[in-house]
């Protein structure tokens, strides 16, 4: 007859894997805290002391390590480094056990708890959590796992919202959440949510403000800004275009503040996405000193827009090129742009390109002999000094446009705004009565002429304004060649006012591009760029537009 033995099962050391013999087992302790409080200092301080009596107290468990992520965030654990070298390590078999406080120290992520929960459980490596009282190698230890984990990650979510409902209250109450070490020309003030200027970065802002308004790329700001070591805002790394284009574009530096550009789409990932009209945005008008006027700060805007409609066109100029000249000289026959060819050695040629790029004996082909670079730098050279016997025009002009021109146009945006007022009166007392009137469609049609016409008429203000700039920036430069006067040193301190803005940031040339009696004797290759609209060259006369309006015409 057959008998049947029965072999109990021996019970597994809930630390022991079977793969590890050894009587003395390697525990590492987890401790992570999520803000860098003081009082969260001090439980990250306690968590460590603790798990090294812990450890120290049983004979058969040495101290592996302890690995602690301070002021992390626990939904991400890409974004903890001591969380990840425990994981390493686990892998290369230097640790047996490990120990955490909790589900929520360990991770608030449920994905992220089971993967690497799994992952040590293939290793034979427990995790004993002790608030929980779950030791991962017990096989009822995952679902309950699974089921906290998920609590934890929901408690996170929760603790997201509260803390982005408070950024809320704090945005409709004006206050914005600042950080001036990521943008140039502020500090943070003795106040909260208050900035204070920095006068030497406010000094560089003004600057690249003012290169932008003379016709100087974002490029080409950046790598002069490189060249002479200017430190950005973080005081470190080099100015690239985007840098330059991001500081043109920030209302803060004319002391206007927009809040909720950006916000954090998930919780878990921590991606931050641009606001593109999913979330309210708050602004506050006149928040903090200003930098630079409202005035040149729109105008800036204006022109941002116009160069990146424009930077296709051929017949613009171009921007970033580093010959100035380049997109700036035209043909005076066929009206067509000049090509720059290097000869031999150093000597170059501009070439109308009706004639280098037309066959001979085509019909189109231009011939305007090629005119040497020499040549037009001279012609330049003496439209400048030509321009010293101009300052009372130049002035004229200037009054003209902010007295007639600018005031005109301001008038008549205030006379259109009253009658809008009253139209927009009128439509409000028809939709409130009972009755509807056949001339309610004649006056939705007047209020639509009247906002087609506001935006014509600022258009025409804003062009008006820019015009008013560069005749301005132009004087400058002629009454500095008339009396040689250098500007009021920039002492870095707010500028709400537009001639306070121009007399900070005046140009000064070299030394070498002007002699002792201001005449100018050398070309300066920013000279185009300040200040040329284009050259147009025939072949006995050079014909200089300026951009402030004024033409020379030089005979060669």
């Amino acid at each position: 007859m057959q008998s049947v033995k029965v072999i109990k099962a021996r019970q597994p050391d809930p630390f022991r894997s079977e793969k590890k013999k050894e009587t003395i087992l390697r525990v590492a302790a987890y401790c992570r805290v999520s803000t860098d409080a003081e009082e969260q200092e001090n439980s990250y301080v306690a968590q460590q002391a603790h798990y090294r009596d812990m450890i120290a107290q049983k004979a058969e468990w040495t101290l592996a390590g302890i690995y602690a992520d301070e002021g992390i965030t626990g939904t991400s654990a890409a974004k903890r480094p001591q969380f990840q070298k425990m994981i390493r390590d686990c892998e290369a078999g230097q640790i047996d056990l490990v120990l955490t406080k909790s589900i929520s120290r360990f991770s608030r992520n449920t994905v992220d708890c089971l993967r690497y929960i799994r992952a040590l459980k293939d290793l034979e490596i427990p995790v004993l959590f002790e608030k929980e009282g779950i030791n991962t190698m017990d096989s009822s230890g995952e679902v309950l796992l699974t089921i906290l984990a998920s609590l934890s990650q929901q408690e996170s979510a929760s603790m997201s919202e509260n803390v982005r409902l408070g950024h809320v209250y704090n945005f409709q109450q004006g206050k914005g959440m600042l950080n001036p070490k990521y943008f140039m020309g502020y500090d943070r003030g003795d106040e909260p949510h208050k900035m204070v200027i920095n006068p030497q970065q406010a000094i560089v802002v003004r600057r690249i403000f003012r290169a932008y308004l003379e016709g100087f790329s974002p490029w080409m700001i950046a790598r002069q800004l490189n060249a002479e070591g200017i430190p950005t805002a973080t005081g470190h790394g080099k100015w690239y275009d985007s840098t330059i284009t991001n500081i043109l574009g920030n209302e803060k530096h004319c002391g206007d503040l927009l809040m909720q550009k950006y916000y954090t789409k998930d919780f878990l990932t921590h991606r931050v996405v641009r606001n593109d009209g999913r979330r309210t945005q708050y602004f506050v008008a006149n928040d903090h000193e200003p930098i630079v006027p409202k005035d040149i700060h729109l105008l800036v805007q204006g022109e941002l827009k116009r160069r990146s409609t424009d930077k296709h066109d051929p017949a613009k100029v171009r921007f970033g090129s580093t010959n100035t000249l380049n997109g700036r000289v035209f043909c005076g026959k066929c009206g067509r742009k000049m090509k720059r060819f290097l000869r031999s050695g150093d000597a170059t040629d501009w070439r109308c390109e009706g004639r280098c790029l037309v066959p001979e004996g085509t019909e189109g082909r231009c011939d305007l002999p090629n005119i040497k670079e020499t040549e037009i730098t001279k012609a330049v050279l003496s439209a400048f000094n030509d321009l010293r016997g101009k300052r009372e025009k130049l002035i004229r002009m200037e009054e003209r446009i902010h007295s007639g021109e600018i005031k005109r146009i301001d008038a008549l945006l205030e006379s259109l705004a009253e009658q809008k007022n009253w139209m927009e009166s009128l439509r409000e007392t028809r939709e409130a009565s009972s009755s509807s009137e056949p001339a309610d469609d004649q006056l939705q049609l007047a209020l639509r002429d009247a906002a087609a016409k506001e935006n014509r008429l600022r258009y025409e203000r804003a062009g008006a304004v820019c015009r008013a700039v560069q005749v301005k920036i132009l004087l400058e430069f002629v009454t500095t060649m008339l009396k040689g006067a250098a500007p009021e040193p920039d002492d870095g301190g707010p500028c709400s006012d537009t001639d306070d803005f121009f007399r900070r940031t005046a140009y000064i040339p070299p030394k070498h591009v002007l002699d002792e009696t201001g005449r100018m004797v050398r070309y300066d290759n920013t000279l185009a760029v300040r200040y040329l609209d284009r050259i147009e060259v025939q072949e006995d006369t050079i014909l200089v537009k300026f951009k402030a309006g004024l033409e020379v015409r030089v005979i060669m």
